[in-house]
């Protein structure tokens, strides 16, 4: 441990910091935070996945010398569509609680 750490016991260590960013990018306060936990997870996998896949798409292009079918649409239009419902659920305010529900 360093002299600033025992001096100030109030500092956060790095991975103290990254937890708390975590915590409120994932979880932020205002309910409904596994939604939007769900709906950042999936658009960043979504993207990340897409970009590793065109990537990949192009390669075969330049090494085969024709333009092959854009396959890689499957897995980003999936990919929108739901991140697109999780949005709407989000927003809409549809969580599936019976809460407010006299039936």
């Amino acid at each position: 441990m360093n002299q600033q750490q025992t001096d100030n016991p109030g500092t956060m260590s790095e991975i103290d910091r990254f937890g708390a960013w975590t915590e409120r990018v994932l979880w932020p306060a205002g309910g409904q935070g596994g939604l939007r936990a769900a709906r950042r997870v999936t658009g960043v996998v979504t993207v990340v996945g897409s970009l590793i896949q065109i990537v990949i798409w192009l390669l075969i292009s330049v090494f085969s010398r024709h333009l092959d079918t854009p396959w890689w649409l499957f897995y980003t239009v999936g990919g929108a569509v739901v991140a697109g419902c999780l949005w709407i659920v989000d927003e809409s305010g549809i969580t599936g609680s019976s809460e407010g529900n006299d039936l």
